[in-house]
């Protein structure tokens, strides 16, 4: 059962907060398939939950070391795709995050046989469609192996330099490379603990390459524009425009995807995946804190607050509930003082207090809550 807060620590609390973040709108850990739908070819396989550190991969930020595999073109030497796309949709202005990991059969330098195969996200997926085919998507070689090696797609085309949103230094004369051209991605060995398993996994990943390293993943995407902004490691890559050249739909599922565009078999499939870990979506438009919707974040949000506090939803009101955890409490009541005095105060609005105010605010919260013993 969560606690209420103590009245003179409601007090303190209106005086010590932090600022508030997008309201997170979907999560997982990528253990359990439950909330997610999986579309690819016949010759792909998706493993939720698979312990990595069996491949001798160290352990990525969290608790464990379970993540989403996906494995394509496993025996018919043929091109193959998987996505594993969130059963929710989204729409408007959010972020997507996650991070990735791809591993390819070894040597590492130049790859061995069948080595090269693509990973990344995408956004506006439709949840049917094979991986590449529905939204917006980058994805990149682990071993930088191919002619094109990062691949951006609108709806399943391929999308070229003379499209735009590239980032400069990352693209080639013909085509977006990052094989060779930037260290965006240094050169880096496959884990000890892997090539004590698999003695082939030796020599270093060729400058550029993204295999062998935890990438984290940042997608920008904005309904109103219409673009999805991809960043990778810091590194902002491609803003795709769907307003120019194919165009996709900013609303949809997230999906994360994995695939081999070549007929050749990895020589060790062992050591040939991809692995998907700590997906988060969070709303990257809405003004956190304005729980009425009329553009400012002020007394009247909080008043809303606090007339629900210590209540479940329902009975109380949902509005008072911007956190979604189906608690009026702390968490609640930070999104609103962490931003407060934010947007443009409505016309003929009552008079905001100064933040040196806000302790008068805890009396009256204080009040409240002996009322509600």
């Amino acid at each position: 059962m969560k606690k209420s807060l103590y009245p003179m620590s409601l007090a303190a609390c209106l005086l010590a907060t932090g600022p508030a973040f997008g309201a997170t709108l979907f999560s997982s850990d990528l253990t359990s398939g439950v909330d997610f739908t999986i579309v690819g070819t016949a010759d792909s396989a998706s493993t939720f939950g698979f312990d990595y550190s069996s491949v001798g991969i160290p352990q990525n930020t969290g608790s464990d070391t379970l993540a989403l595999k996906l494995e394509a073109n496993i025996n018919t030497g043929a091109v193959n795709q998987i996505a594993a796309v969130t059963n929710q949709v989204f729409s408007g202005q959010y972020t997507v995050e996650f991070d990735m990991w791809l591993n390819y059969t070894g040597p590492l330098e130049l790859g061995g046989t069948g080595s090269t195969e693509f990973g990344g996200g995408a956004i506006g997926h439709d949840g049917v469609t094979v991986a590449f085919d529905s939204g917006a998507n980058l994805t990149f070689t682990g071993d930088a192996g191919s002619g094109t090696d990062l691949r951006a797609h609108e709806n399943g085309t391929l999308q070229g330099l003379a499209d735009g949103g590239f980032n400069p230094l990352l693209t080639g004369l013909n085509h977006p490379n990052i094989g060779g051209e930037l260290g965006l991605f240094p050169a880096t060995p496959a884990p000890a603990a892997q090539v004590a398993l698999h003695p082939a996994q030796i020599e270093f990943t060729r400058a550029g390459a993204a295999g062998f390293a935890w990438r984290h993943w940042i997608i920008e995407v904005d309904g109103t524009a219409g673009t999805a902004s991809f960043n990778v490691d810091g590194v902002d890559v491609v803003t795709l425009d769907a307003n120019d050249g194919t165009g996709f739909s900013t609303s949809g599922g997230v999906g994360l995807i994995y695939a081999d565009f070549f007929a050749s078999i990895a020589g060790n499939p062992a050591v040939s995946f991809g692995l998907f870990d700590n997906l988060v979506v969070s709303d990257s438009g809405a003004l956190v804190g304005d729980v009425n919707s009329d553009g400012f974040v002020g007394i009247d949000d909080l008043n809303i607050i606090l007339g629900n506090w210590n209540q479940n939803v329902p009975p109380a009101n949902p509005l008072a509930d911007p956190s979604g955890d189906g608690f009026v409490g702390i968490d609640d009541l930070n999104q609103v003082l962490g931003n407060w005095n934010a947007g443009t105060p409505p016309t003929g609005g009552a008079a905001v207090p100064e933040p040196a105010s806000l302790a008068l605010v805890g009396v009256g919260a204080a009040a409240i809550m002996r009322r509600r013993r």
